[in-house]
């Protein structure tokens, strides 16, 4: 019981920070950490790439971000690879990539990736539904 009330919690704290880790470079940032500032700034660069809608060159610098250890630019990649915005890679690549990386950021403490890990297994995204696996997010 204490599991679905920490999930509400959980829940009624993220709804505040909802989709904010790439929508905009004025965006509040993550409770998650790099493990450099280097990863915080081609984090930065990528979201004003973002807002100035250059996705590829956006892209580059998010790949750039995350193996440098941003947990919001892992986030963000998986979105765009979830949305199918990632050019040059088929679908099941893009879904591939989405998931590793959703993974990676909610592992590092990346709070909307793990509210994001939790809807997928709780819709069923690996096949079946997966109540135990959304809570554990």
């Amino acid at each position: 019981m204490s599991r679905i009330f920490n999930l509400i919690a959980v829940l009624l704290l993220a709804m505040g920070l909802a989709l904010t880790g790439c929508a905009s470079r004025n965006a509040a940032p993550s409770l998650a950490a790099s493990k450099s500032g280097e990863a915080d700034a081609l984090f930065a660069q990528a979201r004003t790439l973002l807002d100035n809608h250059d996705d590829t060159a956006a892209v580059r610098q998010l790949n750039k971000a995350v193996k440098a250890g941003s947990p919001d630019a892992a986030f963000c990649l998986a979105t765009l690879y979830d949305a199918g915005k990632v050019t040059g890679v088929t679908a099941e690549q893009s879904r591939a990539n989405a998931d590793s990386l959703m993974l990676q950021a909610a592992e590092a403490g990346q709070m909307q990736a793990q509210m994001q890990l939790a809807a997928w297994y709780e819709q069923g995204r690996y096949g079946e539904v997966r109540l135990l696996d959304a809570l554990d997010w």
